[in-house]
């Protein structure tokens, strides 16, 4: 506990020093290969969901504006992108230049950030612009996996036949590398396989970098000469449709959007598991609570062509038809009907011609006030080669395969114990309350059951609680000893079973428990085992632990988040027996050490905690 608070006496069994991003790092334990914790998923998306459609349908046209002002404010804050964020110098340079008929091909680069380098081609068609410059699309790329020899040569070059379309028919299209998958090998999959939870501890999201990117992205066109800055688009597919919702979110100066194949709801994301098939790049860290169509709202009432394929297995046609009725019905709201649209095709997910005619379609009707026929195919023309950006080495000075470490400052080392439990009670503990840390969600702990007892005359008895948290795992409590004698909580010792009357007896044989109870003799032991715990050693695949845990982190929430809840209601419950007037005294071990210090700290920084 704070070290200036005698009341807080946290035993702690493990080497090492306390953080948050520890906490976060050891949930990935939590799981075993088929996901556990169905009932509490679905429970959590209806609330969630309940709760966007609420704000949803608390919008009109007079208090939009401030909606979306603040609720732009909370995704920025979710995506990692600080208000502070500089906007430096883009330091764009062209490197060479292709000529294709009647259009030209830039290989350029820019940097969103000093060292974030950006590899990109511009598609500009041949000739004067018009007096009022050329409209512009932004193209922001999805997953391909393009190279030469183990070379990246860049994602840009596989949607090619994109920005070479566009430009034929009148408009510049800037079409840019992503993190991982461009000519950096940068990643996106830091949850997904590489155990990266401090991405999350910290508010990290490759998904922010995406949304940056493309911003800036805009900078670069709004500042061409030829192109007329009050009529820029956005579309991108899978992934670069993703980005397309974040940053036509986010920007204003992104007149007509067109994410194709980049969205669904956390039904699908969670319950249904899609959330399998995506890396981090498609979220941002829900920190507010939302569900996906509070992100889709933000567009409005710009023009927007919500575009999909009816068999597309990572953004199942069910939610993406959810969000399109929200949709509908906030364009109505706010009598833009006409500048919204859905397009539905045949297909998996795959970049199909009935898609690109679509998107095609919407973009030049928006942005040039045509009602184009769409009567050649998008084809690819150029090797991809050709259209990589950097010819021998990325640059030395490249910060891109190192963003997930910097994009999102870390918070300030705090070394003196004094400032130290101030910083915990003033700022620490408010935020991670904010961000609805602490306590956990709908299934909370209220009371204690007795469930099973020794009823032989052997030493020493012991009695099992359970708690009523909602799932067959609950939390339980198994109490060692007499009931008068101060209690010592004990956490972390034999949880690789599901503690039952049958169990119990293993618990309190335990060899560390046994020397628990042996050097302790003064106290009564209470041994506690939060929900999800007994999973820990049975989980056998990483790949299944890993995607357990990232469903909790889309609901903006960790599994410590429910370990944390339950062992707060164990300790009050405890707390509330004889002999514990005087408070009780609480022991991590292994694992659980971070969370039993955090539970110490939640009680000294708390008013109404029990004294631990």
């Amino acid at each position: 506990g704070p070290p200036d608070d005698r009341s807080c006496i946290v035993r702690v069994f493990l080497p090492g020093i306390f953080s948050l991003a520890a906490l976060i790092n050891c949930s990935a334990s939590y799981a075993q290969d088929a996901p556990p914790w169905g009932a509490y998923f679905q429970e959590e998306v209806r609330l969630l969901n309940q709760a966007t459609q609420q704000d949803l349908d608390s919008v009109t046209k007079s208090n939009w504006d401030a909606k979306q002002s603040l609720w732009r404010a909370q995704l920025r804050e979710m995506l990692g992108i600080s208000p502070s964020i500089e906007r430096t110098d883009l330091k764009t340079t062209t490197v060479g230049s292709i000529t294709l008929g009647n259009v030209t091909i830039d290989r350029l680069h820019y940097q969103s950030r000093p060292g974030l380098y950006v590899a990109a081609n511009l598609y500009r068609p041949v000739g004067d612009a018009p007096d009022t410059g050329w409209p512009a699309v932004l193209y922001v790329c999805g997953h391909a996996r393009v190279t030469n020899n183990g070379r990246l040569l860049g994602n840009k070059t596989n949607y090619q036949h994109h920005g070479l379309w566009l430009a034929r028919h009148g408009v510049v299209c800037l079409m840019i590398d992503t993190v991982q998958l461009g000519e950096f090998h940068g990643e996106h999959h830091g949850t997904y396989k590489l155990g990266r939870w401090d991405w999350i501890s910290r508010g990290y999201t490759p998904a922010g970098v995406e949304a940056w990117n493309a911003i800036r992205g805009i900078d670069l066109l709004a500042g061409l000469p030829e192109v007329d800055s009050r009529r820029i688009g956005i579309t991108g597919r899978s992934g670069g449709g993703a980005y397309s919702w974040f940053a036509a979110a986010l920007d204003d100066r992104i007149r007509v959007a067109v994410p194709v194949a980049g969205i669904t709801d956390l039904e699908n994301h969670v319950v249904d598991g899609c959330v399998e098939g995506h890396c981090d790049c498609m979220y941002f860290v829900n920190y507010h609570g939302w569900d996906y169509a509070k992100l889709a709202a933000l567009v409005a009432p710009r023009p927007l062509l919500l575009a999909n394929s009816d068999r597309d297995g990572i953004f199942p046609l069910d939610g993406v038809m959810r969000i399109h009725d929200e949709l509908a019905k906030l364009y109505a709201k706010l009598d833009a009907s006409d500048n919204y649209g859905v397009l539905i095709t045949p297909g998996p997910h795959k970049d199909t011609q009935e898609l690109q005619v679509g998107a095609f379609k919407w973009l030049l009707k928006h942005l040039t006030a045509a009602e184009p026929v769409v009567d050649s195919a998008a084809l690819k023309e150029v090797q991809s080669e050709q259209l990589t950006v950097f010819e021998t080495e990325i640059p030395r000075d490249q910060r891109v395969t190192s963003v997930g470490r910097w994009f999102v400052p870390a918070a300030p080392t705090v070394t003196s114990p004094k400032k130290a439990a101030l910083s915990w009670k003033e700022q620490w503990l408010p935020e991670l309350q904010r961000i609805g840390s602490i306590p956990a969600g709908t299934a909370r702990v209220v009371s204690f059951r007795e469930a099973a007892s020794d009823s032989s005359d052997t030493d020493p008895t012991w009695t099992l609680f359970q708690g009523n948290a909602g799932e067959d795992s609950s939390v339980r409590i198994l109490r060692v000893g007499g009931r008068l004698p101060k209690p010592m909580i004990h956490v972390g010792v034999a949880d690789n079973v599901l503690w039952t009357q049958e169990s119990a007896k293993t618990v309190v044989s335990d060899r560390l428990a046994k020397g628990l109870l042996g050097a302790f003799p003064e106290h009564t032991h209470y041994f506690v085992q939060w929900r999800g715990a007994h999973w820990a050693q049975q989980a056998s695949r990483v790949k299944a632990r890993n995607q357990l845990v990232r469903r909790f982190y889309l609901l903006g929430q960790t599994p410590e988040q429910i370990a944390l809840a339950d062992l707060l209601a164990a300790i009050t419950w405890i707390a509330s027996q004889p002999g514990a007037e005087g408070g009780v005294e609480l022991a991590g071990i292994g694992r659980a050490a971070t969370l039993s210090a955090l539970a110490g700290l939640v009680c000294a920084g708390e008013e109404g905690r029990p004294q631990v």
